[in-house]
Formats: structure tokens, C-alpha cells, sequence
């Protein structure tokens, strides 16, 4: 599933640096729980994925080099996932016979699933804005005072 940038921001400040502090931030200033992979995409252009040991999944940010001087950072939050109807659902469902009870039954068991998905999705959500504006504050004065 897509998701959409929830943050962008442009430095007038080279790819290099911005990456360089970006990494330096991950690696110093998050909270322990915060795991992160760094993949280099190309030579200007760098995606770091964000993690926590709880909640799994929060994010990632990308930086990307767009001109002489210029970097582009985008925040990207969680995407939404939602499992299907396991086996034992299916089975109850089936083991229904009247038409309406049916339709009641896998309406439930769907809505179930749904609100599954979407306690996880927020907490996730909740999480990334939490760690990724403090992130981006501390990346925001140390671009300011590097100039």
C-alpha cells in the first residue's frame, strides 16, 4: 500500500550534510527502542527505515539530493495493513447456517478486523509524529547552526 509524505522539507544545504546529521540524530538522540536500517538508494539519495522493538514498523524518511545546495527530506508514517479472515473465522462463519445470522457473523468478525488495523495504525501513526519531530527539531538546528 502507498502512503504519502506527512512531512517535507527543503535545506538549501548539500545532500551530504543533511544525511550525515540525519545519521548522526538516529544514532545519538533517539530512545534506545528506536531501531533504524539506512539503505543508500544512489549516491545522492538515502531512505531510513524506522523502527521500534514494540510496535514494529513506524516510518521511514528519505533524503534526497534535487540541486546544487538543495536536499529534500520527506517523513513517511506507517502503513495501514489489515489481515484477512483466518481459518477459524471462516469456519465460524460456515458453521452458521441461517442466511442473516451469516451476514451478521462476518460483518462482526470484518469490523473486528478493521478496528484491529486501526488501533494499530494510530498508535503507529502517533508514535512516528512523536519521534520524528523531535528528530526533525534537532535536524532543523543543527542544519542552522552549520551554515
Amino acid at each position: 500500500m502507498m502512503s504519502y509524505p506527512a512531512s517535507i522539507r527543503e535545506y538549501p544545504v548539500p545532500f551530504e550534510l543533511v544525511d550525515r546529521s540525519l545519521n548522526h540524530r538516529l544514532l545519538s538522540c533517539l530512545p534506545s527502542a528506536i531501531e533504524f536500517q539506512r539503505q543508500q538508494t544512489t549516491g545522492a539519495s538515502t531512505v531510513y527505515q524506522l523502527y521500534d522493538k514494540d510496535v514494529g514498523y513506524i516510518g521511514k524518511i528519505t533524503v534526497r539530493n534535487i540541486g546544487r545546495g538543495q536536499t529534500l527530506l520527506e517523513v513517511f508514517g506507517p502503513v495501514w495493513e489489515q489481515r484477512k479472515l483466518g481459518p477459524e473465522e471462516l469456519a465460524e462463519i460456515e458453521a452458521v447456517s441461517d442466511p442473516g445470522v451469516k451476514r451478521k457473523t462476518r460483518a462482526s468478525l470484518v469490523t473486528k478486523i478493521l478496528q484491529e488495523a486501526q488501533d494499530s495504525y494510530y498508535l503507529c501513526a502517533r508514535y512516528n509524529w512523536n519521534v520524528t519531530r523531535s528528530l526533525l527539531s534537532g535536524l532543523d538546528n543543527d542544519l542552522r547552526n552549520a551554515k
